[in-house]
């Protein structure tokens, strides 16, 4: 007999006896509801012989096992059973267990075996203990429309349906008013849809093996639980046993589920159970790690005469909190526990039995089973539990355990599981190893730990095994993060944790097991077969030794594991999308298969969606060879011979060391500060623009008609009848969603295109009362990209009119960087969006391509800024926009930014050597981390002194090429880096010095830079966007010269400042030319200042900033174009013409000179322009 339920029947008061077993067993437990125990029996005929004798409830299970159903009034009867049968019956409580499931913000990557004729585990049965399925679901059906499930079973209530109920439910207008069974929590729809997800859904969503037949016993304990029971869950496994010994059909089980009770051995009942069930021929089980591994729950030690003090913070509501404590067998302890406010117990010697200590208004039950039939150590359990109304008391307890005589062991300590307390509650130095969750710990089951499959890392989550190396656990490791499951409904979502790694080994399975016994190629392959191949053809990871207690055996690959069938299987999990390395692309003329030499690895697609990662454009030698760890390119276009601009790929916490070693490398050059926002901070602006006058014209009656508005911004709301033509369809031909990950595109590298097909059909199920997001699931968050379309392409049903009302639209979603990424830049203090420049060169060259797709003229809106690169226009985006700019009917148009008035710049010249020039920066509280990039004309040689606000001053850094200086400062404990190299602009090349800090102190800082010899000295210093920065970081002696930002500074784009037409006046945040050699930028000006636009939703509201007036200036030139290009009156139009006629026409403002800093060669105005064409 269990010893827990020992003392439990020791109590004799019957409410005793319910309160221990609440406390210690069961927290969701009742008074009313009767007690499952389970039960192992040597003498099964006669210990049933005597429940039916004494009218007990009973389950009789495969073997040797069982389980009683008493009330806490009717326990005594478990003597009795004693009594009559011996030793040779064993009891135990049904302990909960918890489905592994993990809620992620992240978005999906769903992993498919890709179509294969040969393998998809028909004629195999994968079954799914969990929380029920949504049996309508297509997803779960033939292609016929018949159900692919063939039972449906709840343990609990013992009801029963078979695929031919189901059909028939099937057929109903409400399948559910005969068959009223579904997954209210939506986990067990979720894992089956990993695993088997098939029939006629988009193929984007199918699962592994596509069409098994599925069983789903659902075996939560109630409608709102996510949770099961020991009993429960033998009961399942037990019917489907006998399912597969009455029809004989290969079976895979999914237990998706754990818990953190037991010494974590695999020894317990229950996983003496699943051992056993799992030996049985055509079987294989499939058990999920459990998401403990970084949730701090568990914590180890050596018990010692010094004692051990365990810490534990304890946070949110708990009306109970048990700990499980395991040690040496011979080791005898003293206890003392402290709470956070109440105060400390008394030392108390450890004994077999149960000792209650009161700590304020909570007590703790100390209990010691002794040894038992599954752990001769003996189970302690520390119960703190809250008195009837109250919680626990909040804060740090702490538990501390002391030798008591001279045998010292090791010890570990477990708290519940993540989804039962949260990961609030927590060990406070705890120890990842041996956070495998149960029954994962049987041997003899396929144990599935989770790995992030862009990092090939494990993740944080995955539960570990233990550091002996008799049973290496988990097995293998499967992806389980960002997972693209399905929920009841239809919803789809993205969700984390082992619960959805575990079934992609399982449909693995259900495919090796349809080849071999199905197909009769190798009629054992499944259990511990399955497991051997499976572990055998695991990837793994140079420089980890195999196996281990996080990684096992490494990562699960199907195609390593079984090398001999269809070719297909190579794909399953889409580690590396193998098309992309051979296919060409015509566009940039690169055949990434002529890169297959290089000895720098090349990117496969997964790495572009993964958070831990930063993607920079550089440029890449073919000499190139080995870089960093972890480090990948992926080429875009051929510069060269022997040189290409390429996409280069670091991890984030890489990053550092890499520019270190690789800033100075001829083989390779990144661009690693250009990171992007939004340039948005009554008369309309259009009609001061002349496009109103222009459309409205009877004889030109322009409208923007066969013209494209390409946008790159935060989206678009495809649903406003703004963007909609007056037959219900979209005006939008195509959206490019870089966030949404359904599926890879070796074109487009990351996220989703959805055609105006697509678009229409989601627009008219809208208008039928359906969820137009279930087919395109785009949205703008923000709301800007619909804001710039509104004033570019609007159509004019309400309020608002665009200025090429007509046009057709093509929008590209910007894909922001990473949480982590910002967090690791020091951005994270608001919400403001941020993209890098790779998200937005390979925008632009998307929307190159859809030019050519549709043969239609283009003009491009780009609406945002950095203040990175050299303010000449010579970053790799810079000149894709000038190459691109040189096609016809191919024209960008780009804001100036909005930084002017922001302190961000800083100008000097020094006339003689050495005189000084003093930047001046005051740094804001919060402010971590700062980069300043200065440039440097004219080859003159300098040198820089830093003065930190504590006074402390660095010696001289000569600032020559190539150099690298590293310096902390003594008192602020500031961390300096600076590096010194060589930039080429249009004219001459200059000097760029990257002055780095880290940790950095507020307060005012300085930084002189000496002149070393008789050349005048030229210097330009910028800070990052004012987005970027704390409130109050600015240079005290800032210059609103040379503040238009990146890209604006192009040649050949068209960069538009903004001016308030309400007064024709200069607005002080309007970015300001010029270029620093020396171009006109802006080109143009146009009004800026609370416009009316539409927003998502189709709300009207008022919008200010550079984009606005780039956003008027894009729906004049479609005009331009449509009457040029499309009604052929002048067919060679291409930036440097459009740019030559907006200049030609421009409006001139008296009082002001032109060109200027503020407003380039003048006013916008489009109708001057067909007056120039007469």
């Amino acid at each position: 007999m269990n010893e827990i339920l020992k003392l439990i029947l020791d109590q004799d008061s019957i409410y005793e006896r319910g309160k221990l077993y609440k406390n210690i067993v069961y927290n969701n437990f009742s008074i009313t509801e009767k007690i499952p125990l389970l039960y192992k029996t040597n003498n099964k005929r006669k210990t049933l012989e005597i429940l039916d004798q004494n009218n007990i409830e009973n389950d009789s299970f495969y073997g040797d096992f069982g389980a009683i159903y008493l009330f806490v009034n009717e326990l005594d009867l478990i003597n009795k059973i004693k009594n009559e049968i011996g030793d040779n019956i064993y009891f135990d409580f049904s302990y909960p267990i918890k489905f592994d499931d993990i809620n992620s913000n992240f978005n999906s990557c769903v992993f498919e075996l890709s179509n294969s004729k040969d393998l998809t585990g028909e004629g195999v049965v994968i079954a799914f203990i969990d929380t029920g399925i949504d049996y309508t679901l297509n997803a779960f059906r033939n292609e016929d429309g018949t159900t692919r499930i063939k039972y449906m079973y709840d343990p609990n209530t013992n009801i029963l349906y078979n695929s031919e109920e189901i059909n028939i439910a099937l057929k109903l207008e409400d399948p559910f008013s005969l068959i009223d069974e579904n997954d209210l929590k939506g986990h067990g729809t979720a894992v089956a849809s990993v695993a088997c997800a098939g029939g006629n859904i988009e193929k984007n969503l199918y699962g592994v093996a596509t069409k098994s037949q599925i069983i789903s016993v659902n075996t939560t304990t109630n409608i709102d639980s996510t949770e099961t029971l020991f009993h429960t869950v033998i009961k399942a496994l037990d019917f489907l046993l006998k399912k597969q010994k009455e029809e004989n059909f290969p079976l895979v089980v999914n237990m998706s589920f754990s818990t953190n009770f037991g010494a974590h051995t695999g020894r317990s009942i229950l996983e003496e159970y699943v051992s056993s069930f799992a030996m049985n021929p055509n079987i294989s089980v499939v058990v999920s790690a459990g998401n403990e591994g970084g949730a701090a729950h568990h914590k180890s030690g050596r018990i010692t005469s010094e004692g051990e003090e365990i810490n534990i913070e304890i946070s949110g509501e708990h009306k109970s909190i048990p700990i499980s404590l395991y040690k040496g067998i011979l080791t005898d302890l003293y206890i003392k526990i402290i709470s956070p406010k109440t105060g400390s117990s008394q030392v108390i010697r450890l004994f077999e039995g149960i000792q209650t200590i009161k700590l304020g208004g909570d007590s703790v039950i100390i209990l010691f089973t002794g040894p038992n039939s599954y752990n001769v150590q003996g189970d302690i359990q520390i119960i703190i539990n809250a008195d009837k109304d109250n919680y626990i008391e909040q804060g740090i307890w702490t538990i501390q355990i002391i030798l008591a005589n001279e045998y010292e062991s090791e010890y570990n300590m477990w708290l519940p599981i993540t989804e039962s307390i949260g990961n609030k509650t927590r060990f406070l130095d705890p120890d990842n190893y041996n956070t495998l969750g149960s029954p994962a710990t049987v041997f003899n089951v396929i144990s599935v730990g989770s790995y992030n499959y862009r990092t090939e890392t494990v993740s944080l989550f995955s539960g570990r095994g233990s550091l002996n190396d008799f049973n290496i656990k988990p097995d293998v490791l499967a992806p389980g993060e960002e997972v693209r499951v399905i929920y009841p409904g239809g919803r789809i979502s993205t969700v984390s944790g082992t619960s959805f790694s575990a079934p992609v080994v399982a449909g693995i399975c259900a495919l090796l097991m349809e080849w071999g016994i199905v197909k009769k190629n190798k009629k054992n392959l499944y259990g511990e077969v399955i497991k051997y191949f499976l572990i055998r053809g695991a990837t793994r990871i140079r420089d980890i030794k195999y196996p281990n207690n996080s990684y096992g055996y490494g990562f699960v690959c199907a195609s390593r594991s079984f090398n001999d069938i269809s070719e297909s299987i190579n794909n399953i999990l889409n580690l590396i999308n193998s098309e992309s390395r051979n296919k060409y692309d015509l566009r940039e003329e690169v055949n990434l298969f002529n890169f297959d030499k290089l000895k720098t690895q090349i990117c496969p697609l997964d790495v572009f969606n993964d958070p831990t990662r930063i993607e920079f454009l550089g440029t890449v030698n073919k000499n190139l060879g080995e870089i960093g760890d972890g480090v990948c390119i992926y080429p875009l276009k051929n510069e060269t011979d022997n040189e290409f601009v390429a996409i280069v790929s670091i991890p984030i916490s890489e990053l550092n060391e890499f520019e270190k070693i690789y800033f100075l490398n001829e083989n390779i050059s990144i661009q690693k500060s250009y990171y992007y926002a939004l340039c948005s901070e009554s008369i309309s602006p259009i009609t001061d623009a002349g496009i109103y006058q222009t459309q409205n014209n009877e004889y030109l009656n322009l409208t923007g008609r066969d013209v494209i508005v390409g946008i790159i911004d935060t989206g678009i709301d495809y649903l406003n009848k703004e963007f909609i033509n007056e037959l219900g369809e979209s005006r939008i031909l195509e959206i490019w969603d870089q966030t949404i990950k359904d599926n890879y595109d070796s074109d487009n590298l990351f996220g989703t295109v959805y055609t105006r097909e697509q678009i229409t059909d989601a627009i008219k199920l809208k208008e039928n009362g359906g969820d137009p997001y279930s087919i395109v699931p785009s949205r703008d968050i923000v709301g800007h990209g619909t804001a710039m379309a509104g004033i570019t392409s609007a159509a004019g049903y309400g309020v608002v009119k665009g200025g090429a009302p007509s046009s057709d639209l093509v929008i590209v979603k910007l894909k922001e960087i990473s949480k982590e990424f910002r967090e690791y830049l020091d951005f994270e203090i608001n919400e403001t969006p941020i993209y890098d420049e790779v998200s937005i060169y390979l925008a632009l060259k998307y929307l190159k391509k859809v030019k050519s797709k549709y043969n239609k003229p283009m003009v491009v809106l780009i609406p945002l800024q950095t203040n990175g690169g050299d303010h000449c226009g010579n970053t790799i985006l810079g000149n894709q926009i000038t190459e691109y700019s040189e096609n016809l009917g191919f024209i960008v148009v780009v804001p100036s930014g909005n930084q002017a008035n922001k302190q961000i710049h800083t100008t000097g010249v020094i006339q003689k050597i050495d005189e000084e020039g003093l930047i001046e920066l005051f740094v804001d509280k919060g402010q971590r981390k700062l980069r300043i990039d200065v440039y440097v004309e004219n080859f003159a040689r300098a040198s820089l002194v830093v003065i930190s606000p504590s006074g402390e001053r660095t010696g001289k850094f000569n600032l020559d090429f190539g150099k690298l200086y590293e310096f902390k400062f003594l008192f602020e404990e500031t961390n300096m880096r600076i590096l010194c190299k060589i930039e080429k602009n249009s004219i001459e090349m200059v000097q760029y010095i990257e002055i780095f800090f880290d940790n950095l102190k507020p307060g005012i800082w300085k930084i002189i830079l000496v002149s070393e010899d008789e050349q005048i000295l030229k210097y330009d210093a910028y800070l990052s966007l004012r987005e970027f920065l704390r409130t109050e970081t600015k240079f005290l002696n800032s210059s609103s010269n040379n503040t238009i930002t990146s890209p604006a500074t192009a040649r050949l784009a068209v960069s538009m400042a903004y001016f308030n037409q309400n007064f024709t006046s200069i607005v002080a945040e309007s970015g300001q030319g010029y270029t620093l050699d020396g171009r006109v930028s802006p080109i143009l000006a146009a009004g800026g200042i609370n416009v009316l636009t539409t927003g998502k939703g189709g709300t009207e509201y008022l919008i200010s900033g550079s984009s606005v007036s780039a956003a008027v200036a894009a729906g004049g030139i479609a005009l331009i174009l449509e009457w040029g290009i499309v009604r052929k009156n002048r067919i060679k139009l291409n930036a440097a013409v459009i740019i030559w006629l907006l200049i030609s026409a421009a409006t001139i403002p008296k009082g002001y000179d032109f060109p200027n800093k503020y407003w380039g060669y003048g006013l916008l105005n489009i109708r001057n322009v067909f007056e120039i064409l007469r």
